[in-house]
């Protein structure tokens, strides 16, 4: 995990006033014990991510969309921005931000997020 896009991840949820779901590969079955993912997030400067998570999507035997489609079904949810390096055919295309594995979340990822929000920022701030 790269310090600088997580502060960008934390810039996004503070903005926007969002919260997250844990769908990564690194996800267990609760957020409890999704260890990996707060100890990396913790590790990069964002030490209250727990507060910010509201959910887990669980494992199904089907693609990342469905369990995506699984999760909001069950969970009252306004608004959604997925970010993921991989598509795994996920068929909310006007909520994904595709992010590049190689670089991480970027600062047109952060503001592409902030458009499907349909928020105007008069500014982006350094990210340092």
């Amino acid at each position: 995990m790269d310090v600088g896009c997580v502060r960008l991840f934390k810039f996004l949820l503070d903005e926007t006033d969002s919260n997250f779901v844990i769908s990564s590969s690194w996800r267990r079955k609760t957020i409890s014990e999704s260890h990996r993912v707060f100890t990396a997030l913790d590790w990069c400067g964002f030490t209250d991510a727990k507060k910010y998570c509201v959910g887990v999507t669980p494992r199904l035997a089907a693609n990342r969309g469905v369990e995506i489609d699984w999760w909001l079904n069950k969970n009252e949810t306004e608004q959604f921005v997925i970010l993921d390096d991989d598509s795994f055919d996920i068929h909310q295309k006007d909520h994904f931000v595709r992010t590049d594995h190689e670089v991480g979340l970027t600062v047109k990822d952060v503001y592409k997020a902030i458009d499907i929000f349909n928020l105007k920022l008069d500014y982006m701030p350094q990210i340092t």
